[in-house]
């Protein structure tokens, strides 16, 4: 039996949740014949036999090929991976303001009084705990801070995911199924033995 990850584990590890409030998402999981991985947004399917190591069910984790299975779509495309990373990397760069912990209050939102000890909001964030940062935006189009595709304005760092599989599995191209007259529903990809869905920002 093969036990050692292959390139179809490493790109399910991509598509996991990153935070403690949803364990059961923070690993790929049994769903159906397929192994799945999602952070609720986007996610991605591989059936059983394409990776190197086994996953277990979790009672907690969605019915997520169910999703894939009942995509409705009424149009279907096939794009060209280097033409859209053409644009992706020769995209203007936006700005867009990040929440990072404030330095004083370390991200507490109070501070302690250096004579008596009480605490009170800092004043550096307000109490927020936190200060906001410009930093530089990667998109498409020049709307917000969203790319936009097939009318369907997206999350950069999810949809590049999309384009690391590809990447990843050597592909030219991947498979596109959408429906046209709804853009806030979700976009379906195929790329090579990966199926994915990604959810449009509303």
């Amino acid at each position: 039996m093969n036990t050692k990850p292959n390139l179809y584990d490493y790109i399910l590890s991509m598509f996991v949740a990153q935070d403690d409030y949803r364990p059961e998402m923070m690993k790929p999981f049994i769903s159906d014949k397929h192994y799945c991985a999602t952070n609720g947004h986007i996610l991605c399917a591989v059936k059983k036999k394409n990776t190197g190591l086994k996953y277990s069910k979790d009672k907690n984790a969605p019915n997520a090929f169910k999703l894939i299975e009942d995509f409705v779509y009424d149009r279907e495309v096939v794009v060209n991976r280097d033409e859209i990373i053409s644009e992706y990397f020769n995209s203007e760069h936006q700005w867009r303001t990040e929440k990072l912990p404030c330095e004083k209050c370390k991200g507490d939102g109070y501070e302690s009084c250096k004579c008596c000890g009480n605490e009170s909001k800092c004043k550096e964030c307000e109490g927020t705990g936190s200060s906001d940062e410009d930093v530089p935006f990667s998109k498409i189009t020049l709307e917000g801070e969203d790319i936009k595709f097939l009318d369907r304005k997206l999350t950069p760092s999810l949809f590049h995911r999309i384009i690391m599989t590809a990447f990843i599995l050597e592909s030219k191209e991947f498979h596109v199924k959408y429906l046209e007259c709804n853009p806030t529903n979700a976009i379906y990809f195929k790329i090579k033995e990966c199926e994915m869905l990604l959810m449009p920002r509303i």
